[in-house]
């Protein structure tokens, strides 16, 4: 179909230390996506896209002695936009679901959570 585009990724990774512990921080379960992007080629509409992507992370060791693991989480964004000639335009809004989910850590008493939702704005152009 034209001026679709997707992206499919999956991973799952075994990574574990001599003692056969979970390193912190890596996914002990399958992390997974997709992207999807739909470009406007004729009509009104031409040079204007709309994407989205959705990504999964699996649950990880939040410490290197493995006294406690951060859950599985989801996040969503999307991004659209308009390309003209040598320029652009771009909207993208991140974690647009606004998941609350814990995607990092330092120890049991410092846990970084996701950003809640944001937006950014971008504006290129080709010399």
């Amino acid at each position: 179909m034209a001026g679709v585009n997707l992206v499919f990724s999956y991973s799952k990774l075994t990574s574990l230390d001599e003692n056969k512990r979970y390193f912190r921080g890596v996914p002990r379960d399958a992390n997974y996506g997709v992207m999807g992007r739909y470009a406007f080629s004729s009509g009104g509409l031409k040079g204007a896209y709309a994407s989205a992507s959705w990504k999964r992370s699996g649950s990880f060791a939040g410490d290197a002695t493995n006294t406690f693991f951060l859950p599985a989480y989801d996040i969503i964004d999307g991004f659209d936009g308009y390309e003209r000639n040598r320029w652009g335009l771009q909207l993208n809004v991140y974690n647009l679901a606004d998941t609350d989910a814990p995607i990092s850590t330092v120890s049991d008493q410092l846990v970084v959570r996701a950003m809640k939702m944001h937006a950014r704005v971008s504006f290129r152009y080709k010399f």
